[in-house]
């Protein structure tokens, strides 16, 4: 590995399959950057335009199952039946809940103090701004694109920086996003190691860090 690049290599032979370019940490502010302007837009779209585009990319993720099947299985080792009854059975279920679930779950509430009956209390949810994600290697797209679409839905945008060691089914995964029609900048990959995580953890408005508390702790 290169300071300015990542290999990325087949776990089963070994053989390189790709090199990225490594996001600094200027890379990452000014990435969350353009996500926080691209997320000013989003958050005022409705509700069913957010869920026509993620059902468009339900569809896109399952006509394009054999190529992101291929990508998939290169960099994890895994079996072909592991992406489509795991990663993209997953996905494509989560993205039918969300879509649906999201403006229930989204919606404003009445609330009724106790001792202030006579008050009129509303509980109104709003998004939280730029979600960043740090994901693992063993579920690339479940623990990635499965953790952005409840943000994106809420009507958050989010940055990824996916393990260096799984980087390619994400990057495909987000230009079906945006074939979809998702919005430029909206959803974001950075390619890197521990400082570019870190600088997405300093950057972002809230980071999801999918894993065990005891890692998290030590890191």
């Amino acid at each position: 590995m290169k300071n300015s690049e990542i290999v990325v290599r087949n776990p089963a032979t070994l053989d390189e399959i790709a090199r990225l370019p490594i996001s600094s940490p200027p890379d990452v502010a000014a990435a969350v950057d353009r996500a926080r302007r691209a997320q000013r837009s989003w958050e005022a779209t409705s509700y069913s335009e957010r869920a026509r585009i993620l059902y468009g990319l339900r569809d896109l993720l399952l006509d394009e199952k054999e190529k992101l099947a291929d990508i998939l299985t290169t960099e994890t080792g895994k079996p072909r039946a592991d992406v489509y009854g795991g990663e993209l059975f997953y996905l494509c279920d989560a993205i039918g809940f969300w879509a649906k679930m999201g403006p229930r779950y989204l919606k404003a509430r009445k609330i009724r103090p106790h001792l202030l009956k006579v008050k009129r209390v509303v509980s109104v949810y709003a998004p939280i701004g730029v979600v960043g994600i740090i994901s693992p290697w063993n579920f690339p797209l479940i623990l990635s694109l499965g953790e952005a679409l409840p943000a994106l839905m809420a009507g958050n945008s989010v940055v990824i920086k996916p393990s260096e060691l799984t980087p390619l089914s994400i990057l495909f995964a987000v230009e079906l996003a945006r074939k979809a029609g998702l919005p430029n900048n909206l959803l974001q990959v950075l390619i890197g190691g521990a400082e570019t995580g870190e600088a997405l953890i300093d950057c972002a408005d809230m980071i999801s860090l999918p894993g065990a508390p005891k890692p998290g702790s030590e890191s």
